[in-house]
């Protein structure tokens, strides 16, 4: 319910793929979440077999549950690919090198060494497999950001890369064409409540390294 921003970046990266002239045979949704891209995935290429990815298996039942439930009727017909299911990390993805045509991963790679999953991605992607994903840039909650600072000195919000340390690390890991783009969204609260309350049923949590250790107290969450 909470995940608008997941379903915007996801519905724009799946228009990008219009305008690809690509027949993927495998594609994976790294990343998969709740599975609410998986359907729409398979309607664009109904001849790809797909592959749903995700580091929570429990997760992975949800987008199962919920790709048969978009697949109604048609997961009975003839020819009809079933879904795959793999638990596993985008900075170690269980599938062979070069055997992915295209990779799908939206808003999923943020939490990622880049150097790491980019380098798997480029592994398993096949010669001319293609890479569509989205990602959080460094000012992402910058007004969360700006208010902690005004009440203590520890990190209370994630610091995500910037694109062009994103690009570095594509390149370095082997991949070619690389085009990258920022824009920016804008999502509307009243309090400061509201957002971190949407954050924690996201499950987005705070990794940062020097972030406060105990509970945080109710007098520097008034302030």
């Amino acid at each position: 319910d909470v995940a608008v921003l997941q379903r915007q970046t996801a519905d724009e990266l799946l228009e990008r793929l219009s305008y690809i002239t690509i027949e993927p045979q495998t594609i994976v949704d790294l990343g998969a979440g709740t599975g609410r891209n998986l359907a729409l995935l398979q309607k664009r290429y109904p001849h790809a077999q797909l592959v749903a990815v995700d580091i929570a298996p429990q997760m992975l039942k949800q987008a199962e549950k919920r790709y048969r439930h978009d697949q109604g009727i048609k997961r009975w017909l003839p020819k009809q690919k079933r879904l795959q299911v793999l638990a596993g990390d985008a900075e170690a993805i269980p599938l062979a090198d070069n055997s992915v045509d295209l990779i799908y991963a939206n808003l999923a790679l943020q939490w990622c060494d880049p150097k790491r999953c980019f380098s798997e991605i480029f592994r398993v992607l096949k010669p001319q497999g293609l890479l569509m994903f989205t990602s959080l840039g460094p000012d992402t909650l910058t007004e969360l950001r700006q208010a902690w600072a005004e009440v203590d000195t520890y990190p209370h919000v994630n610091l995500f890369y910037d694109m062009h340390d994103v690009g570095d690390a594509m390149t370095a890991s082997g991949l070619a064409d690389c085009v990258l783009d920022m824009e920016p969204y804008t999502l509307s609260y009243n309090d400061a409540m509201s957002v971190m309350r949407d954050l924690k049923i996201l499950g987005a949590r705070n990794v940062n390294e020097g972030r406060r250790r105990g509970l945080t107290g109710k007098q520097l969450m008034q302030k």
